[in-house]
């Protein structure tokens, strides 16, 4: 875990078009935050999973994180590790997958967050 006063990177996705296969990059500005100064996107990854490029953003440590927008009852999480690429390369979050209460894949309003100590 980085500690949050470590933090030199930060970078948000708010995937708030789900049913959209992509790419793209999510408006308002407010939700497509990029302290490396690249455009985050959004795209399909078939299955109802989700692919999140983080670019320019690429250092070690890092962590990523995922939560669901809304309420009921909804969840979604990692189904894969992140992979960052030649530093400061890009950050690839493949199979961002989310459920229903009862735990069935569904596409959802999501956040999808970005971290690195560098």
């Amino acid at each position: 875990m980085i500690p949050a006063a470590g933090l030199t990177r930060r970078l948000a996705a708010g995937d708030n078009k789900p049913l959209l296969a992509g790419p793209y990059a999510p408006v308002p500005p407010a939700i497509n935050v990029n302290s490396a100064a690249g455009v985050n996107n959004i795209r399909g990854a078939g299955g109802g999973l989700r692919l999140v490029i983080f670019p320019k953003a690429g250092l070690l440590p890092d962590t990523v994180l995922v939560t669901t927008a809304g309420a009921g009852g909804r969840f979604c999480n990692l189904l894969t590790r992140w992979a960052t690429t030649a530093s400061p390369g890009s950050v690839l979050v493949r199979d961002v997958g989310c459920y229903t209460p009862t735990g069935i894949p569904g596409r959802t309003v999501s956040l999808i967050t970005y971290a690195s100590a560098h």
